[in-house]
């Protein structure tokens, strides 16, 4: 298969292909040297996907009600799911009904109570410090009342006793955290950045943070501005007018799943939760070999009838600004963080893997490709990179490092450019089907607290943090 470039596959039959460049690295993307393919290994993109959250249920005091995760017990849980799933009906109505059937379980095993408000106890606090609070506030109010020099001077002097002893602790908690985490820079970075965040910087950003329709509509605006700035041109316009491979192997049609593989999927998918959820994804991955059999028969029918459900199409699009220092009064400074139902997390995960399998078979994946592949994560670009140019300098030569940053690389991936490349590739049949109903009709809304956008179409791009989306900008 002749790897298509980065150009080719999101331009679309209105954009420009871009100039090829002998060697990039970066935050990006890469290119290698020899084919002038460009590689990408990771981006951040915004996920356009539907949503329809209901409100969190309100008391008349201002509490929200909520499901208590003390009374969620996997074994209570199971047992609510004991009626067997509906067989032999349409796709849409074997997801409403297992999604019916987590509502009533979860109502049944842990129903909506008010939310009792508890202040987060500081890590450094110690049940020292609360004693010599108590007692300056005791000195204080025997003051206010008795109004003596001699109280005013204890409790002035025992108060700026308490106050270094306060920095004290929060000296020694911290130093002993970054202490702890030297060998882990992760941990070491998460640690530096709790202490250099300011209260200030916080409170900034949540009174003058944008509204969800001004952020909507300017995540949607930025995909298109950038398609128009791609204008067509005779490489992507071909590509499209040439004929489908007819020989190689063709995989034609996703293969159905035992259950055991099934439940092989759910533990390679992480518990990660969004309000699409109708419960926690943790309580589904606490259920065993038990959980596998309701779902095998919606991931068999997806795949073999080439429909992605509908419902799982929509996602949450919560944004985060970028750096605490940058002005949270402009769109630009917020990065779209999005999140799907876990159900089709799954139904993804089966399809990825049989797709990933095939692509290896045919050694369709530019052997360069870095990223979301066994074997081939960042680490390997680097000490491979690492390695040309070492060598490039034991040779006498000259080593020019080039970055290059994408913006939207995800959003603007055209899907007919997509698909033809996917048919040359040799998907073909139900499984071609199957990914134009995974990439098509996707619509997003951006949440923030309570507020909610309209919500807005996405005629182009990958969905960002989604399980296949790597695989298809690929």
């Amino acid at each position: 298969m002749e790897t298509l470039g980065f150009s080719q596959i999101v331009a679309g039959p209105t954009h420009q292909a871009g100039h090829t460049l002998d060697l990039i690295f970066g935050a990006g993307v890469a290119v290698d040297l020899v084919a002038n393919n460009i590689v990408p290994w990771s981006d951040h993109h915004a996920l356009k996907a539907r949503l329809r959250i209901p409100p969190p249920l309100r008391l008349g005091d201002g509490r929200i009600l909520v499901c208590p995760r003390r009374l969620m017990e996997s074994e209570r849980f199971l047992n609510a799911l004991r009626d067997p799933m509906p067989s032999g009906t349409s796709l849409t109505a074997l997801v409403d009904d297992w999604q019916s059937r987590l509502t009533a379980a979860i109502d049944k095993i842990a129903p909506r109570r008010p939310l009792r408000l508890r202040l987060k106890q500081a890590p450094w606090y110690s049940q020292e410090l609360r004693e010599r609070k108590k007692e300056v506030r005791r000195l204080e109010r025997v003051w206010r009342k008795t109004r003596d020099e001699a109280t005013k001077t204890s409790h002035r002097t025992l108060m700026k006793a308490y106050e270094n002893a306060v920095k004290a602790a929060k000296r020694d908690f911290y130093a002993a955290e970054i202490a702890s985490a030297s060998s882990r820079p992760a941990q070491l970075f998460k640690v530096i950045r709790s202490l250099a965040a300011l209260e200030e910087g916080r409170q900034t950003i949540r009174e003058l943070e944008l509204s969800c329709v001004a952020l909507s509509s300017y995540f949607a605006d930025k995909v298109l501005s950038l398609r128009r700035d791609l204008p067509a041109t005779i490489d992507t316009v071909s590509e499209l007018e040439a004929p489908w491979p007819s020989r190689g192997l063709v995989f034609d049609g996703f293969r159905r799943l035992s259950v055991t593989e099934v439940d092989k999927l759910l533990g390679s998918v992480r518990a990660t939760t969004c309000p699409l959820d109708p419960c926690p994804s943790w309580l589904l991955k606490s259920g065993d070999q038990r959980i596998g059999g309701p779902l095998r028969e919606i991931v068999n029918v997806s795949l073999t009838s080439g429909e992605f459900p509908k419902g799982l199409k929509e996602a949450v699009v919560r944004p985060l600004l970028k750096k605490p220092s940058l002005d949270p009064r402009n769109p630009a400074s917020y990065r779209p963080v999005s999140h799907f139902a876990f159900l089709g997390k799954v139904i993804e995960r089966a399809a990825a893997d049989q797709l990933l399998g095939f692509f290896d078979e045919t050694s369709a994946l530019d052997p360069y490709q870095s990223g979301f592949r066994p074997g081939h994560g960042v680490e390997t670009v680097l000490v491979a990179l690492m390695d040309d140019i070492r060598r490039q300098l034991d040779r006498g030569g000259s080593a020019i490092r080039m970055l290059l940053d994408l913006s939207a690389a995800f959003d603007v991936v055209d899907h007919e450019l997509l698909v033809h490349c996917l048919a040359g590739a040799g998907i073909r049949g139900t499984a071609l089907q199957w990914l134009v109903s995974f990439l098509q009709n996707r619509t997003q809304r951006v949440a923030m607290g309570e507020s909610m956008s309209s919500p807005c179409e996405l005629p182009c791009g990958v969905p960002q943090g989604a399980i296949l989306s790597p695989t298809l900008f690929f």
